[in-house]
């Protein structure tokens, strides 16, 4: 395997981004590297008061370049749509930016969500970087962009409570010695159970509810986005 330079990185991502055309899929996630957009999520102190998704469109809706913190972000669309892929995007945003990142899937498993990582954190297509990841390894370690902590994990697609994540964040704030993240998701929100029980009777649009204020609550408790 030979390791790329930094003067080497475009030329070679040009010719891999060429050979992933063959098969590619269609949904991508692109690069991403810091720009001078960076600055514009930043307040007086340099904390940032918004957490960007990386996609402009989304992120000008806000009018403040991303979702703001103590907020909630919902991805909403049929199977297949990119939902999961989007919040890999998300995620990858975060990182780049130096944010602490949870991502927790109920239906995903965490090779899957790390190879889309290194697709949006190197810009090379799904497909390649699922056949062979090291050339995306070594386009980001190359590039040398400074990343925030990830922590994740796949939980069980039945059963799943609000509770359960937290104590599931719990653990890695303990193990990275941080007292917060930055950026939550939780792919497949659709399926968790409730706060901390199963509700024995409650309609879909009641258990939907309980479990929104739940997160928006984990939003405000890591003073972060949860989406």
């Amino acid at each position: 395997m030979t390791y790329a330079k930094q003067g080497d990185i475009d030329p070679i991502l040009a010719k891999l981004m060429k050979l992933g055309e063959i098969g590619k899929a269609d949904a991508t996630v692109r690069s991403f590297g810091l720009d001078d957009n960076y600055y514009n999520y930043l307040d007086t102190t340099g904390a940032m008061v918004t957490i960007p998704t990386g996609a402009d469109s989304v992120d000008s809706l806000s009018g403040a370049g991303g979702i703001y913190r103590r907020g909630i972000g919902l991805a909403i669309g049929a199977t297949g749509g990119g939902k999961s892929m989007f919040m890999s995007q998300v995620a990858a945003s975060a990182l780049v930016c130096g944010l602490s990142v949870a991502y927790i899937s109920l239906e995903i498993d965490p090779d899957m969500i790390g190879r889309r990582l290194m697709s949006a954190l190197s810009g090379l297509p799904l497909d390649l970087v699922m056949r062979d990841y090291r050339w995306a390894r070594n386009i980001i370690e190359a590039r040398g962009n400074k990343r925030g902590l990830f922590k994740q994990c796949k939980m069980p697609g039945l059963g799943t409570t609000v509770l359960d994540i937290k104590r599931q964040l719990k653990i890695w704030m303990d193990e990275l010695g941080i007292n917060a993240f930055d950026l939550i998701v939780v792919d497949y929100v659709d399926r968790l159970a409730g706060v901390n029980y199963i509700p024995k009777e409650s309609s879909g649009y009641q258990l939907g509810e309980v479990c929104m204020q739940a997160l928006r609550d984990l939003a405000e408790e890591h003073d972060g986005v949860v989406w």
